[in-house]
């Protein structure tokens, strides 16, 4: 059965996403579907319609997040009464998708990866500043949105088991969910920088350890922790270097963990590289020993599907984690890697102990995890859902 998809995302084009990449642009054009993409551009040179694989992407500028969301709107009710249209797949973005159901009433399935307006409300109220009120009131109204989609929604497609059980238990959806985690691939290409090459210009030895953390390094996650671990190794007697690639939502965040970084005296011993694009993280993939991933115990985390310990895995990098449901379960599975005690930092570098002295079957990591959550996998559940409900409306 061909679908006519609509797809509305709150990512940005260009749009360096693996998920929205690899199943939503390349498997489901592949498997026959039509799929058009609409998502907003904070460049106005990258405005218009651009192919994107095998899908077309729609890229709308505005000088502000009003004026996109206002531009996004009046382009979705054009296109929906110029187009025939089997289904809408709103991604995270509640308040374009409300407007859009709302425009033709065609079955819509809403995709939810994160709690961003909860995580947007513990980061504000972190740092305690009276100019965070205004930013407060929009995450509040958004949570709104986004309850109000919640009940709306033919299907809803949370990124977790844990996620499904918050939501049942909150009261914003009680049924028609399908969890639908991140996956990932071993065939992303990358620049062709080899381990060796890439580690000599991080000045890693051959005989170090390189740790490599990817992903956001926004204040809430509490990152000083690994800085902490990286201290206790050293104590311990087993030194290693950790390499964070990513960037905060701040300046600040990557900032704040560099001075910190100086004050515990480990400053030799952890590197910093940025935000790159995503062909350049698998380079860094391939050059380390192993993967980190670390997420306190706030209830918000336990929710997520960590996309980096999924590429990780896909690469057959072993991995050293907290003890959140989503990657516990994936890397148990795996036999990927060691899961520590607690978010304790001493707890952490226990385990990454525990990991570097035990023997790992990389090509069997990558076997195990592709069989459960290779792209091809997620996108059997998600068109799945998406042809169930349009088969439901069709005989309702």
């Amino acid at each position: 059965m061909a679908l006519r998809i609509v797809v509305i995302s709150d990512r940005t084009w260009p749009c360096d996403h693996a998920f929205l990449e690899e199943v939503i642009a390349k498997k489901l054009p592949s498997r026959g579907h039509h799929v058009s993409c609409v998502m907003p551009t904070l460049d106005p040179r990258a405005a218009g319609t651009h192919i994107w694989h095998g899908a077309t992407a729609e890229a709308i500028y505005g000088s502000n997040r009003v004026l996109r969301q206002y531009r996004i709107c009046k382009y979705l009710r054009k296109l929906l009464q110029k187009i025939e249209c089997d289904v809408l797949l709103v991604r995270n973005d509640s308040i374009t998708g409300t407007f859009a159901r709302y425009c033709k009433n065609i079955p819509m399935v809403f995709q939810l990866s994160h709690q961003k307006e909860e995580t947007i409300l513990i980061q504000k109220n972190c740092m305690r500043k009276i100019g965070n009120i205004l930013i407060c009131i929009t995450a509040k109204i958004g949570i709104l949105f986004r309850r109000h989609i919640m009940k709306i929604a033919d299907m809803v497609l949370p990124i977790s088991i844990s996620m499904l059980t918050v939501l049942q238990r909150t009261g914003e959806r009680q049924s028609g969910m399908i969890p639908v985690p991140l996956g990932a691939s071993s065939n992303v290409s990358c620049t062709g920088l080899s381990p060796e090459v890439l580690r000599k210009r991080l000045g890693i030895s051959k005989d170090e350890i390189m740790l490599l953390y990817l992903g956001t390094l926004n204040s809430v996650r509490r990152l000083n922790a690994l800085i902490d671990a990286i201290y206790y190794l050293y104590q311990y007697g087993q030194p290693a270097v950790l390499v964070f690639v990513g960037e905060g939502s701040s300046p600040n965040d990557r900032k704040h963990l560099e001075q910190y970084a100086c004050e515990m005296g480990v400053d030799r011993h952890v590197h910093f590289v940025g935000r790159i694009p995503r062909r350049e993280t698998i380079d860094y993939i391939l050059a380390a020993d192993y993967g980190i991933s670390y997420f306190p115990s706030i209830p918000l985390f336990q929710q997520n599907s960590p996309t980096k310990v999924m590429e990780y895995l896909a690469h057959g990098l072993p991995v050293v984690c907290t003890p959140q449901p989503e990657q516990q379960y994936i890397v148990e599975q795996c036999n990927a890697g060691i899961i520590s005690d607690s978010d304790d930092p001493r707890d952490f570098a226990s385990a990454i102990i525990s990991a570097i002295h035990a023997n790992w079957n990389k090509n069997m990591i990558r076997d195990d995890f592709l069989e459960l959550r290779s792209f091809d996998v997620i996108t059997d559940i998600v068109e799945n859902a998406l042809i169930e409900v349009v088969d439901n409306r069709a005989r309702a």
